[in-house]
């Protein structure tokens, strides 16, 4: 696990989003603190598959982690973030989820409605 945690900052966004992918496989054996650094990544589908972990992981720590996210850019990971809070049974405001409800982007609508 540990060789697979020090890939998710290799300098290729291919070999980080390899290395979540196969920590999937030990989300039960992960903390927060080891997949929240990819929740920063400059690559979006680093972001999105680090939100997805961090719900698999399980641990309401995350939500910590996860909630500025609900403001990222992409859309992909805003829906990851969304669906990762529903996992980990968080509580967002009437106001964050007004807010998803009014995105531009029609799939963060359906999660936020889903939430």
């Amino acid at each position: 696990i540990n060789a697979l945690v020090r890939r998710l900052s290799d300098e290729s966004a291919e070999v980080r989003n390899h290395a979540i992918d196969a920590l999937g496989e030990f989300a039960s054996e992960l903390s927060t603190d080891q997949v929240a650094p990819s929740t920063r990544d400059g690559s979006t589908e680093t972001r999105v598959k680090a939100a997805e972990l961090l719900g698999e992981i399980g641990d309401r720590t995350a939500i910590a982690v996860l909630h500025p996210l609900l403001g990222d850019p992409s859309p992909d990971v805003r829906v990851a973030v969304i669906e990762a809070l529903t996992a980990l049974k968080a509580v967002m405001t009437e106001r964050e989820v007004s807010a998803l409800l009014a995105d531009p982007d029609p799939d963060v609508r359906r999660a936020a409605l889903e939430y």
